[in-house]
């Protein structure tokens, strides 16, 4: 398995997890993808960290909206679990 599988979840078909039908997620996966293919000629040090320093990047940017998103659905009563 390529790491870009790993942090992007390509795999998710074989884990039986819908993928979702937004073209705008694709063209994100396949960014990182394009960007942990790049990571081929470095060093292996250097591309854990990369690659660690990219997870953590999204991580944050990922659980800001997740976080907004929560709040605006129960600004609209929608029960959420």
């Amino acid at each position: 398995m390529l790491l870009s599988e790993v942090l992007t979840g390509c795999d998710l078909d074989r884990q039986g997890i819908r993928v979702s039908d937004d073209p705008s997620s694709g063209f994100l996966k396949a960014d990182v993808a394009r960007f942990c293919d790049g990571l081929g000629e470095l060093a292996s040090a250097i591309r854990l960290r990369l690659v660690v320093q990219l997870r953590h990047a999204l991580e944050e940017v990922t659980d800001a909206a997740l976080d907004g998103e929560m709040a605006a659905a129960k600004a609209e009563a929608w029960g959420l679990r």
